[in-house]
């Protein structure tokens, strides 16, 4: 159900998607739509959830797999390269999912409106790892930066969304 919501609501306005609509494409009855979220609003809350949890995991799967804590870079050409391979990796695994396409169409979508909601959309724990692993280039001197926040923050796609920036939610 959430697929079949996240689908229509990147093709068209999310007012103009009816839960008729959502339960045909989820290929079940409109009331199991109702039963399970509740309404519409809660129905978007749960995409919203869902690309929070999927967006950090994919971010520490790419900088695992690409800067591992035990990584054995020891020259400023493999760091460039290995932070290369990572923004690539981060940019057609993030920025091309389906959770990422879904929350960037509905944030884009100004006229929804929902209560406020606490929490974030966030990949601030991943974009922890990624400060951690930024000081220690730092400090064994193959990165030259005052703040490895900075760092990563420019070096990759990790960021902060909080809820209360976006005008469907907050």
């Amino acid at each position: 159900m959430l697929a079949a919501a996240r689908g229509l609501f990147v093709r068209q306005p999310v007012d103009r998607v009816s839960m008729d609509a959502i339960a045909a494409r989820a290929e079940v009855s409109k009331h199991t739509v109702y039963d399970y979220f509740g309404d519409k609003r809660r129905l978007l809350l749960a995409i919203v959830s869902a690309a929070s949890e999927s967006l950090p995991a994919t971010g520490r799967r790419a900088l695992d797999e690409h800067l591992p804590e035990d990584t054995q870079i020891t020259t400023v050409p493999q760091l460039e390269s290995a932070l290369m391979v990572l923004a690539i990796d981060l940019g057609t695994s993030i920025v091309g999912s389906a959770d990422y396409a879904a929350a960037f169409a509905l944030v884009a979508q100004q006229g929804l409106q929902t209560p406020s909601t606490k929490g974030d959309l966030t990949t601030e724990a991943a974009a922890e790892d990624q400060v951690e692993r930024m000081a220690h280039f730092a400090d064994v001197g193959l990165l030259d930066t005052d703040t490895s926040r900075l760092a990563a923050d420019q070096s990759s796609a990790f960021s902060h969304w909080p809820l209360s920036a976006w005008p469907m939610i907050g």
